[in-house]
């Protein structure tokens, strides 16, 4: 199964960790800090349904406009080793907003950091295991860390938590299967420019 989060800015943090849940038994799939939590304590975020919808082979596609749920989605994934994350550098944004109801509008607060559960997302991003042609570049400024204001990523707590596969042994392979891929695609692409 391939699930495609190229370019999905992200959305809801619980739809996020219910998705997460389809595809593992039970655990933290993202640790949340908020003002409450003081000294460097981080409240965890998780499945506790042990029922799991799919247990095959799993792929994860992102890219630098891959943000926040998406992000979170992904990381989950990476750090349980359930599934392989493909393509690029995802944007980096680890911070939770809400929108409060006004007599006129609304206002949108960031109100939390989101953690991963083995290391940071905000301004350092999800990285893949196997990097794949970009079809378009992104300049550095639409990278949280280049905004003048962004926030610090802070420090975190690790989890327990276990893995499903031995992701890591599979990616020399993968890598090589890859590139002979994108090679002969690369190949077939400049033959049918000429």
């Amino acid at each position: 199964m391939v699930v495609d989060l190229r370019n999905n800015g992200g959305g809801s943090l619980s739809e996020a960790n219910q998705l997460v849940g389809l595809f593992i038994e039970t655990g933290a799939t993202v640790q949340i800090r908020t003002r409450a939590f003081v000294m460097g304590l981080l409240a965890p975020f998780g499945d506790n349904d042990p029922e799991v919808a799919y247990d095959g082979p799993l792929a994860v596609l992102v890219n630098r406009t891959s943000a926040s749920a998406s992000e979170i989605f992904a990381g989950a994934i990476q750090d349980y080793q359930r599934g392989i994350v493909l393509g690029g550098q995802t944007f980096g944004k680890g911070t939770v907003q809400e929108i409060i109801p006004m007599d006129y509008g609304q206002v949108k607060l960031t109100r939390s950091k989101f953690y991963r559960i083995l290391v940071l997302v905000h301004s350092i991003a999800v990285l893949s295991l196997i990097l794949s042609f970009q079809i378009f570049t992104m300049p550095m400024m639409t990278l949280v860390k280049a905004v003048s204001m962004a926030l610090f990523p802070g420090t975190q707590l690790d989890r327990e938590y276990r893995t499903y596969h031995a992701v890591q042994n599979l990616l020399p392979e993968l890598r090589s299967l890859h590139e002979e891929r994108a090679s002969l695609h690369q190949t077939l692409f400049i033959l049918k420019d000429k």
